[in-house]
């Protein structure tokens, strides 16, 4: 066992008999009350964790029977403590999980993909057979000329490609947790997150995401749930969470409150088509409404995108004036200097592998310079998962800002003509896996 896990350990301990009072117990006897006794005991065991969210007291146990109680009154206090070093601790307790009177088990697995927008770190970008790698090939299979579905079980990934291509291009995934009840578990979840249940409550799901200072928001009344910072969509039935999935981009979710919109979006967006500059600018200033109405700005550019899918003769007008309308969100102050940097990253992405003319596209070049220049931390600087015990939000925050443009940055590398940009950029993909 290595020294610093080791150290690990007994430092995770002893922040939690700071809290509240510890008592260790195995095989019903007490092992002690030292954080350093403690520490050797679960780095030597490697326990499995769980933790039971009774009314009284808070039970900590694992397979090797330790037990650790304290009273309720410290139990927020505790499970902040869990839920900032959980991920951290994984090396010597990799199977932390969170229940109520027994009931929710593997909570930390819902949590995870709902503030990662992954499964097991994979999902948004990975091919098929890299998804196999980290999940195994016990999968059912459907696939044609253009769309690939594996479903693992509890978890279903999709790929498409473009006619012509035999390049697989990530389209998100779906956990059915609606399944709970009836599926077999895929072995890298169960080794990973330990046992899981038959059912998910949202509530519990939403309490744990509280936790760690992250809220769900809810989509018109739709018992759908987002959360903004990772894409992820949660929709709940009788209570109970259906599924998890990702991703679902800021536009999309505007389209589910403002769809009765569409006609008279895409009718101004047409007379759009026809001004310049200068007359789109007085189009704005007359019909744009308060810069915190963001949903007025994204359903517009998901109409445009819309029509983007239609190899038209106006495919070439609809570009530009998508790319005008996100730079001028954020003249206008709308989006953000990283979210205008990477809605322009994956835009041009995706119109050139359409084939859309690259002189109407800004360069790769400019792409990868924005979202470089738009990461809020430097390399030496950024957080990582290795310190997550010692981190607050706000540098989990701005680690993960800097994994979502570094992640949008990167389809674009091949076509950086600049090899110190290049070099840049590889520098921050080498350390990507480890951003929170």
């Amino acid at each position: 066992m290595a020294v610093d896990e080791l150290i690990q350990g007994r430092m995770w301990w002893h922040e939690l008999s700071r809290s509240t009072t510890v008592d260790v117990r195995r095989d019903g006897l007490v092992v002690g009350h030292d954080p350093e006794v403690i520490g050797d005991l679960v780095v030597r065991d490697r326990l499995s964790i769980v933790v039971r969210l009774t009314l009284d007291p808070v039970v900590i146990d694992g397979p090797s029977a330790a037990w650790w109680t304290g009273g309720k009154a410290r139990l927020r206090t505790v499970m902040t403590h869990l839920s900032r070093v959980g991920r951290a601790f994984g090396a010597i307790a990799p199977h932390l999980a969170l229940r109520q009177a027994g009931q929710v088990v593997g909570l930390e697995f819902f949590v995870d993909v709902v503030v990662s927008g992954t499964v097991l770190g994979v999902g948004l970008e990975e091919s098929p057979d890299e998804v196999a790698d980290v999940l195994g090939s016990d999968f059912a299979e459907n696939r044609d000329r253009a769309g690939l579905l594996r479903d693992y079980g509890l978890v279903e990934f999709v790929w498409t490609r473009h006619p012509g291509s035999r390049t697989w291009q990530a389209n998100g995934f779906t956990v059915q947790a609606h399944r709970l009840g009836s599926v077999t578990f895929n072995q890298a979840l169960v080794d990973r997150y330990g046992e899981f249940g038959r059912r998910l409550s949202f509530r519990e799901l939403d309490a744990a995401v509280g936790d760690l200072g992250y809220d769900l928001r809810e989509i018109s009344d739709s018992q759908q749930f987002w959360f903004a910072e990772a894409q992820t969509l949660t929709v709940v039935t009788d209570g109970d969470v259906w599924s998890i999935s990702a991703p679902h981009p800021a536009e999309r979710v505007a389209a589910a409150t403002l769809s009765g919109q569409r006609r008279s979006a895409r009718d101004a967006l047409v007379h759009l088509l026809d001004l310049d500059e200068h007359q789109r600018g007085r189009w704005l200033d007359r019909r744009q409404p308060s810069p915190r109405d963001v949903n007025w700005w994204l359903y517009r550019l998901l109409v445009i995108h819309q029509h983007l899918q239609d190899p038209s003769p106006r495919r070439v007008d609809w570009v530009e004036l998508k790319l005008w309308m996100i730079r001028q969100g954020r003249d206008r102050g709308v989006f953000s200097e990283s979210e205008t940097a990477m809605k322009i990253a994956y835009f041009t992405g995706e119109m050139r592998g359409l084939g859309v003319d690259p002189a109407v596209l800004p360069s790769a070049d400019e792409v990868v310079r924005a979202c470089l220049g738009a990461i809020p931390v430097s390399l030496r600087e950024v957080a990582t998962a290795d310190d997550l015990s010692g981190l607050d939000i706000g540098q989990m925050r701005l680690s993960r800002r800097a994994k979502n443009l570094v992640s949008a940055a990167q389809r674009h590398l091949d076509h950086v003509v600049d090899t110190d940009l290049a070099t840049r950029l590889r520098a921050w993909i080498d350390i990507k896996p480890k951003l929170v």
